[in-house]
Parts: structure tokens; sequence; C-alpha cells
């Protein structure tokens, strides 16, 4: 126990050391999806959306920094919400985010995932960051999404949900 805690401290120590990269610029995402009636508790649902815009060059040139000046891109903040209907999401079990690399049947990197919903979640569904760096995925203007959906129970109605995502541009 002794032994663990001085690696620990150890580790904080040596951590705080390095150099700290500082967030310079966002990339943001909205992205509509709608979720049809029916849907069963039986298999993982999945969705894809092609195209979705990130702004990228926008973005840079707005912060006032080259390509090559970034050092990572890393997930931050996403939700699952729904959008005008203020439906339960209660009958959803997890849900993940994955970007798709080379198309519909190419690798996948998952962005953001929550393994297991709380109950009485209500009507949004806060993700947890995935750890993977992003700078090869988002440095597009446009990149291909993949989300899918494990139910607890058939879907109650068919709504229009909504997306919102949120990752960082840090340099060192």
């Amino acid at each position: 126990m002794r032994l663990s805690f001085f690696a620990c401290l150890f580790l904080v120590f040596i951590s705080s050391c390095k150099e700290q990269a500082s967030e310079i610029a966002n990339i943001t995402m909205e992205i509509p999806l709608e979720l049809p009636a029916g849907l069963n508790a039986l298999e993982t649902h999945v969705f894809q959306v092609f195209g979705v815009p990130t702004f990228y060059d926008t973005r840079l040139a707005n912060a006032g920094i080259t390509e090559e000046q970034i050092s990572f891109i890393q997930a931050g903040f996403g939700s699952f919400s729904s959008d005008f209907n203020n439906v339960n999401l209660d009958f959803i079990f997890g849900v993940t985010v994955h970007a798709l690399l080379d198309g519909p049947n190419g690798p996948r990197r998952e962005m953001f995932y929550l393994e297991q919903t709380p109950l009485n979640v209500g009507t949004e569904i806060r993700m947890l960051a995935s750890a993977t760096e992003l700078k090869e995925v988002l440095n597009k203007e446009d990149v291909d999404l993949e989300f899918n959906f494990r139910l607890r129970e058939f879907s109650p109605q068919t709504f229009t949900g909504k997306f919102d995502l949120n990752f960082g541009i840090f340099i060192e």
C-alpha cells in the first residue's frame, strides 16, 4: 500500500513537470438523427451519417494556427438528446459514436461511448469521451460517423434526436 502511494505521488510530480498542452480551438458538431418506433432490444442498431462538416480549415484560420502546430485533437463532450418531443430516453441501454475512416465498411475509430445508461436518464444522455487521439480523423472538412444503439426495451415512438459532439484542438 505504501509503495503504491509513493508511485502515484511520483507520477503526479513527473506529469506536472512536463509542459502542458493548451486548447486553442474547438470542433463542434450537431447531428440530427431519427430513431424509428419499434426498434427491438435484441440487436445493436447502427445508423451511419456521411459528410458531417467539421469546418476544420476555418477553425484553424480563426485561431491563427497552421496544421503543423497542432499536437493532438481529443474528444471533449458528447451528448444525445431528444430534440423537440421530450422523449424519455430510458429505453436506451448503451450508445457509441465512431468515425468511419475509409467508408462504411472500413475501419472505425471510437470517439464517444456510454456502455450502460443510468435509469431515469430523462431526455439527455451524456457520453464519455474516448481516449483515442483524433487528429487524423478530424483534420478534414467533413467526416463520416456511425452511431450504435443498444436498447433495454422497444423504442416507444419515432422521434428526432440530436447528437452534440465537441472536440478540442491542442498545441504544446
